[in-house]
């Protein structure tokens, strides 16, 4: 797993299991400002009311299914939702859920990729479903929240 910000996965499991929180709450907050004032592209585009990559990329892949099957229908509405995606940024109570859920994963021996942690800490912190057909993985997240298309 890349480190995230520059800290290790290990280090946010540790700041949740009450380890070292000060120090990787510090390192969180002197790598924001090092990336204060800066927009990721697909922000901007979205801030500007301009398509995404993501939307490109999604209308290619529904042209191709247009084309060759049935589920077109599918892939436009895909389309559809990530219109009106929402962008959480990552804060204090994801780093926490992040860290609880993988330390807990990690003591049954059930883990799983840590940007999927990750993603579903995101989800529990805002109380939000998760879209997936990745059941196998995220049903092992206590308390998410899952529907697969």
């Amino acid at each position: 797993m890349e480190p995230i910000w520059g800290i290790t996965a290990q280090r946010f499991v540790d700041a949740a299991e009450g380890r070292m929180l000060a120090d990787v709450e510090r390192d969180m907050a002197e790598r924001a400002k090092e990336l204060a004032g800066g927009r990721p592209s697909l922000l901007q585009d979205v801030m500007r009311g301009r398509r995404t990559e993501v939307q490109y990329l999604n209308g290619y892949v529904s042209e191709q299914g247009r084309q060759a099957s049935d589920q077109a229908a599918s892939e436009r509405h895909v389309e559809n939702l990530i219109k009106g995606v929402a962008l959480v940024s990552l804060d204090r109570d994801i780093s926490a859920i992040f860290g609880r859920e993988r330390a807990r994963l990690r003591r049954l021996g059930n883990l799983i990729a840590d940007l999927d942690i990750l993603i579903a800490a995101s989800a529990l912190r805002h109380d939000l479903t998760l879209l997936t057909n990745n059941r196998r993985d995220f049903e092992r997240i206590e308390g998410l929240t899952i529907e697969s298309a």
